[in-house]
């Protein structure tokens, strides 16, 4: 079978975001893989651990997601040409549009960090118009 490329792992960040489900995601994160967002206290690491909290918090959107609360696209973007794409999650809440930047660093086909963050902006991003489904 012929491994993902890093732009379909990030793909599949991307993808998990936008059908709030981790499996997407999951079958390409490493073992060690680890998350941090500027808004979470402390890193999480590992892969199941990683899964689990994705696939609380993604449950708790989808909650708020049917109730129309909220809504939250994950769209492919990049900085630079020469820099590996990232993700700009986009969630309106309460008519409120708040943006963060989601990198994703893939070694050796695998996830091995994604990060959550407002710097580097959004707002820099170049937005593809690719949103995963």
């Amino acid at each position: 079978m012929e491994s993902a490329s890093e732009t379909e792992i990030i793909r599949s960040v991307a993808k998990s975001w936008n059908n709030l489900d981790i499996s997407f995601a999951k079958e390409h994160m490493a073992d060690d893989v680890i998350y941090e967002s500027q808004f979470v206290f402390s890193s999480i690491e590992g892969k199941e651990d990683v899964a689990s909290y994705f696939a609380g918090k993604y449950k708790t959107i989808k909650s708020d997601v049917e109730k129309g609360e909220i809504s939250i696209t994950a769209e492919m973007g990049s900085i630079a040409s020469n820099k590996p794409p990232l993700i700009v999650l986009t969630q309106i809440i309460d008519k409120k549009t708040v943006q963060l930047t989601i990198l994703v660093r893939v070694e050796n086909g695998k996830i091995k960090r994604i990060d959550a963050c407002k710097f580097p902006s959004p707002k820099l991003a170049k937005l593809s118009g690719d949103i995963p489904k």
